[in-house]
């Protein structure tokens, strides 16, 4: 079985439950950046992969969402940011980082609805220090002590919903099983018992051991539990005005 994951910190434990797990021995493992995990399943390079909900609307509905978990947020997620130099009511141009589909479609939702501003957007791509700038993963924990201001994007949802936030999710094709689905579940639970065993092995410039722990048990929140999903579906229906049913057999 083919299976494409994001290669930041935050899918770490979820990558070491499938390396621990004694049930999947067969896996083929990709990690790459967000945008390419939807691509190569699109394109039928992988059977099951962590899918940024921002691109959920690219794919036919025999694709379906599978496992308890994902990569969420019930409150600041600390790696998912808008940095500026200005205060949110002077920024003019936002550039957006071009490794998320998610990040860019929850900016801007957040500008015209929760923040009520219009800021131009452009391409962070190849600009050198842009004033305003939406950054994901491991980078922005080096660069936000380089910006005045700092808006957290999952942060600024619950504000805005009252929900907790979902930045991707297990999505798979039709040679998925249910049974080994069930054993990615196993995997990915044994992964998150494993991280106070993890934060010791990873080594990282700019988080130390306590903060990286913090990062996985508090910053990010793995179960997709009902108040995910329910936020899903908004966010799915605001953006992009499909629907979460689509992809929940």
């Amino acid at each position: 079985m083919k299976i494409a994951a994001v290669s930041y910190l935050n899918t770490k434990p979820l990558i070491s439950g499938l390396e621990l797990s004694k049930e999947l021995e067969n896996i083929d493992l990709h990690l790459v950046v967000p945008s390419l995990c939807s691509q190569m399943l699109l394109e039928g390079e992988v059977d099951i992969a962590l899918v940024p909900v921002g691109s959920l609307w690219l794919f036919p509905k025999n694709f379906r969402i599978v496992t308890n978990y994902c990569i969420g947020a019930e409150g600041k997620v600390d790696s998912v940011l808008l940095l500026s130099q200005k205060p949110l009511h002077e920024i003019d141009t936002i550039y957006l980082d071009p490794d998320s589909q998610t990040s860019v479609e929850l900016v801007k939702l957040l500008a015209k609805e929760h923040w009520k501003i219009q800021p131009e957007w452009a391409p962070a791509k190849g600009v050198e220090n842009p004033e305003s700038v939406v950054l994901i993963g491991d980078k922005t924990f080096s660069k936000r002590k380089e910006y005045r201001y700092q808006y957290d994007l999952a942060e600024a949802w619950q504000e805005y919903t009252g929900l907790p936030f979902v930045f991707a999710c297990w999505l798979a094709n039709e040679n998925v099983s249910d049974k080994f689905c069930q054993q990615l579940n196993n995997a990915f639970e044994l992964g998150i018992q494993n991280i106070p065993k993890l934060v010791k092995q990873i080594k990282t410039p700019d988080l130390d051991e306590d903060a990286l722990r913090y990062y996985y048990e508090k910053s990010i929140k793995y179960q997709l539990s009902p108040k995910k999903l329910e936020a899903l579906a908004l966010f799915l229906q605001k953006g992009f005005g499909i629907s979460l049913n689509d992809f929940i057999r």
